[in-house]
Formats: structure tokens, C-alpha cells, sequence
């Protein structure tokens, strides 16, 4: 179950991504797995190798590096049914666990990190030897400091972007990438945030609502709240309809059975990390949201198939998917695609500690609705749903100018945005 392929920079090895997700019943979950092509003597004497997690399952080698790990940040949750009975769930294992989503490579071609979205981990992989080095836990967002706040609520009737005390945001990006900066490797993360439910919907198994077979979003109404830093914020209004990371949130509770945190998915923007260290060196906080508010404020958090208002307040926000990285003249830039309410936020990364916001750039029309009644793709509707960018550099554009190329899965569109700085 391929989920992404890439070149290596030196074009000798051909990477894959075998994300592995688990059926809708949840009686087959796959192993994640991130095939190594060796393409050096062409592609009629390929060489393939398979890299595993096998040994960080409970009978591996690196199984009592799991405990330290999961301190840092490292999600493991999953269930799958061994029996063929969906009521009948047993723990799964790692290897089972690990859905590799995305991956990048060094620019000496070495090493690999694949994107682990669901358990908040990347996977350092030694090319040349198909094997994983380390696991890097991805940590949490602090939702309760100054500049990090969140939209919480879908029915509050305002925009309300304020810090969370005791709440946390897993990052689980979506796409990751690389880039260097005085000798430091950096990781770049769009943490989208992603949960895991089976069925997806109603329709799909029988006799099975939406969930039914395991869901790991709640509610905060699913603990008991009295006396606690929660207790009132229970109301619709307030926390009562942030969709929650449950096993998270089980993991951090009294000797009552209430929680001491709270854990949502994703953190509603982008990060930096020191891959040598694990290290946070940069986070965009709140801005997201801060700016869509202010740009769209009849808008905010609308869904890429919806135009109500704050739809998404209560899930993952404006949902940074898509990342690419550019150089243009000195300066290196990031470009976050926003899968819900779209558009691209641009970033000047040249300096990681104090990388800023230089542009927001949307060309979704919202005088309209995004799909016709059909659920097809209004094709007055402009760009939505943001999936995947490029950066094409000037040397290598048709057009002898800096490109950014991006697919929008709603929409059903690609569009190439031409760079211009005033540098």
C-alpha cells in the first residue's frame, strides 16, 4: 500500500513509502514498510530491499528504547482484530502501528527520514544499508503559551483564538523536508494531525456505524471533569466539541480518572526541527489562524468542501498538508499549502530561530461553493483542498522564473504560482 515514491538527490536509489493503513473492518492492518530501489546499474537490474520496524516490536532488538521514546512524543495505539471477530480487538504491534507517509532525503543522499504520521515519529533510514537508525519522537505543541492559542469551538459564533491552558497538540505532519543551515540538518514538518477511525463511514461495513470498530478521537465529556483545570470548559462553546486524542488524554489522568491535559491533532501550523538534537527550533504558533482570520474573517475555518464558517474550529483548523522548500537568490523560503480553508503561507526560513511570515497567497473563490450539488468540483470555485507543491527553480523553469506547482485535491486543479520577491 504505496503512499509516495522520490528519487534520491544523486538519483541512485528510488525510495517508497508503504504506508500499510489497516482495512475498514480493522481485521488487516499491513506492516509499514519503506522500500529501498537500488537504480545504479538501470532500471532493467533493479535491486529491491525492504526496510521494517520489526525491531522496535515487543520482541525486537530496540524494544526497551519504546518507554524513553513515548516520553518524548512517540504515539503507539493501534488495535487489529487477529480472530476475523471486529468486537475482538487485540493490541497491535509497531511495525503494525507505523504508516510512513512521506519521505525525505538528505542532500548527500544517505540517510532518509520517513514521516510516521499516525504514532508522531520520523524514521531515520540508512540507505545504503535499507535499515532504520532511530526513531525521532516529534513531541507535543503547548496550545496554552502566548502566541499559540487555538480556535476551539465550531459553535461559539466568533472567532476566538486564545491559549489553552493543559492543552496540547500531537504534530503529526503530513509532509517533511529537508534543508541545511550553518553544518545543522533541519526537518521542516506541515503538522496536519490525523486520527484514526474504522470504519470512515457508515456505508462501508456492515452492521458498523461510523467508528463502531475503533475510533481514537473524543470528547471531554468522555472524563469526568469536576475539580480539574477543565471543569469549566466543558460547554459546546468552550472545549466540549474539540475532537481529542483519547488514548493521549488516558494516558495523563489522576487517580480519579481525570485528566491532568488534554491532546488535540495537529497543531495548526508548521515546524522546525534540529534533526541532530530532536529539538524544536522553530514553531509558527497561532499564525495560521491569526491570518486567515483577518484576511477571510467571514470564512474562517471553513472546510475545502464547505463554506460555513468555523467548521473546522473543532478538528484540525485550516490543516497545513502540503510543504516545499525554495531558494531564491540568498534566502530559503517555505511554502505550507492549507488543505481546508487553501492558499499557501510563505515563510523566510534563511535564519530557522527567527524564520517569518512574508505571504499568504489564495486564489479560492468564496462567492461560491466549492463542489455542485453532485459533490463533483465547481469549476467556478477556484483552488481547494491543497494536497502537494513543487518549487521548479528558475534554472530549470520553462519560464527562466522561480515556480511553485500545486495540486488541489477538492478541486481537482493544478496550479503554478510564479515566485517574486522584492530582493
Amino acid at each position: 500500500l504505496p503512499d509516495m515514491v522520490t528519487f534520491t538527490p544523486d538519483g541512485k536509489w528510488v525510495l517508497v513509502a508503504n504506508e500499510g493503513e489497516p482495512n475498514e473492518e480493522y481485521s488487516i492492518d499491513p506492516e509499514g514498510t519503506v522500500t529501498v530501489v537500488d537504480v545504479r546499474n538501470g532500471f532493467d537490474q533493479l535491486k529491491t530491499r525492504t526496510v521494517t520496524f520489526r525491531d522496535w516490536n515487543a520482541d525486537g532488538k530496540h524494544a526497551k528504547q519504546l518507554p524513553e521514546l513515548k516520553k518524548r512524543g512517540l504515539r503507539i495505539f493501534g488495535k487489529v482484530s487477529q480472530s476475523g471477530d471486529l468486537k475482538k480487538k487485540t493490541s497491535a504491534t509497531f511495525a503494525q502501528d507505523v504508516e510512513p507517509e512521506w519521505i525525505a532525503v538528505d542532500h548527500e543522499s544517505c540517510f532518509a527520514y520517513a514521516c510516521l504520521q499516525e504514532v508522531n515519529a520520523v524514521a531515520e533510514i540508512d540507505i545504503a544499508k535499507a535499515t532504520v537508525s532511530r526513531i525521532i519522537p516529534l513531541g507535543y505543541k503547548n496550545f496554552g503559551e502566548a502566541g499559540s492559542g487555538i480556535d476551539a469551538s465550531d459553535e461559539d459564533n466568533r472567532i476566538d483564538i486564545r491559549p489553552r491552558s493543559g492543552l496540547f497538540g500531537i504534530l503529526q505532519p503530513d509532509t517533511v523536508r529537508i534543508y541545511q543551515r550553518n553544518g545543522r540538518r533541519l526537518l521542516v514538518t506541515a503538522n496536519e494531525g490525523d486520527s484514526r477511525v474504522r470504519p470512515t463511514s457508515d456505508d462501508t461495513v456492515s452492521g458498523f456505524e461510523e467508528g463502531a470498530v475503533f475510533e481514537d478521537e473524543a470528547s471531554l465529556d468522555d472524563w469526568p471533569t469536576s475539580g480539574t483545570l477543565f471543569e469549566k470548559q466543558t460547554s459546546d462553546t468552550e472545549l466540549g466539541r474539540l475532537k481529542l486524542v483519547r488514548d493521549l488524554v488516558d494516558d495523563h489522568l489522576d487517580e480519579k480518572g481525570r485528566p491532568t491535559q488534554l491532546f488535540a491533532f495537529g497543531s495548526r501550523s508548521f515546524s522546525i526541527l534540529d534533526l541532530t538534537t530532536g529539538d524544536l527550533v522553530f514553531d509558527s504558533g497561532d499564525d495560521f489562524e491569526q491570518i486567515t482570520a483577518k484576511r477571510y474573517p467571514e470564512f474562517f475555518n471553513v472546510s475545502n468542501d464547505s463554506l460555513k464558517k468555523e467548521k473546522r474550529s473543532r478538528s484540525k483548523g485550516p490543516e497545513p498538508e502540503g510543504l516545499v522548500l525554495g531558494t531564491v537568490g540568498q534566502k530559503t523560503y517555505a511554502f505550507v499549502g492549507l488543505e481546508r480553508i487553501g492558499g499557501i503561507m510563505v515563510y523566510d526560513i534563511t535564519q530557522p530561530e527567527s524564520s517569518k511570515h512574508v505571504g499568504y497567497f489564495n486564489n479560492r473563490q468564496f462567492d461560491v461553493p466549492a463542489t455542485l450539488g453532485d459533490g463533483t468540483a465547481n469549476p467556478d470555485a477556484g483552488d481547494s483542498g491543497i494536497e502537494g507543491l513543487i518549487f521548479v527553480p528558475a534554472e530549470k523553469s520553462p519560464t527562466s522564473t522561480n515556480l511553485v506547482v500545486v495540486g488541489n485535491e477538492t478541486s481537482g486543479t493544478t496550479t503554478v504560482w510564479e515566485v517574486l520577491t522584492s530582493q
